[in-house]
């Protein structure tokens, strides 16, 4: 993109981030000069805040970050991040990946690698060849991107927001690694953005931000990658209050305070 095009659109990203209040419970008030990813979840492209379904989150966004101004002799995480959900706050993290590796597609692959491997059963006896090829396609679809020497530290979970309490905040962040980070490390799903960042000495550099709401398939996420029951909020009306009662209540309370002083 033009240098005059990414300008604009860091300073777009700055304005949604202070106005959803993302600057403060994401990054702990920390400003830092971060440009928009391209990214979407099938045909639904992210932008500063799409309103997606818990169900459209099912399977990780495609990236593409090669506009964005990046150091070819760096390394790099993503990671999907929602200050709102007490279940899960760190929904997704894949290190050390190379500025040329700009599509990430992990999961959409591994459905694809079981249709080819059910085919190459079925011709195995025709050929070895299709064999090592299916075979090839499996060990793909085992790693979480398809390229280079990416770390899944952790695994992707979709969007689990309760039902009854609202949309929630999401951001997938592209940082800069001071160092690689060649291992899963223990890290809580818990965890604050802030406190990763602080920790493993990363630099936000890319954000793509979107909001998911509740829907059908949040119950069974919930309980297939966190292995929690579903809770579900409403919000209840009122009584109706006698306002004459209700008056008289109050003034009862009062004259007792002021009495209780004499």
């Amino acid at each position: 993109a033009p240098p005059h095009v990414v300008k604009h659109g860091a300073k777009c990203l700055q304005t949604q981030l202070s106005h959803a209040r993302l600057t403060e419970h994401v990054f702990g008030g920390t400003q830092y000069r971060m440009f928009p990813l391209s990214a979407q979840f099938g045909e639904r492209s992210l932008d500063l805040g799409t309103l997606v379904s818990s169900s459209h989150t099912a399977l990780p966004p495609q990236v593409d970050w090669g506009a964005l101004p990046t150091q070819p002799d760096k390394k790099y995480s993503l990671i999907i991040y929602s200050p709102d959900c007490s279940s899960c706050k760190l929904h997704w993290w894949v290190s050390n990946i190379s500025p040329g590796d700009v599509t990430t597609q992990s999961d959409d692959v591994t459905p694809q690698s079981d249709d080819v491997t059910t085919q190459s059963d079925d011709v195995t006896t025709q050929s070895d060849d299709v064999t090592t090829q299916s075979d090839d396609v499996t060990t793909q679809s085992d790693d979480v991107t398809t390229q280079s020497d990416d770390v899944t530290v952790l695994p992707y979970i979709p969007a689990v927001p309760l039902k009854g309490t609202g949309f929630y905040r999401y951001v997938l962040v592209l940082l800069e690694e001071d160092s690689q980070i060649t291992a899963p490390t223990d890290t809580d799903r818990l965890s604050e953005l802030s406190g990763v960042i602080s920790e493993h000495e990363l630099l936000p550099v890319g954000l793509a931000l979107y909001q998911a709401f509740w829907d059908e398939s949040v119950g069974p996420n919930l309980a297939r990658h966190l292995g929690l029951d579903e809770k579900q909020f409403s919000a209840e009306r009122p009584k109706d209050i006698d306002e004459f009662y209700a008056e008289e209540r109050f003034l009862r309370k009062e004259w007792e305070m002021k009495t209780g002083f004499m």
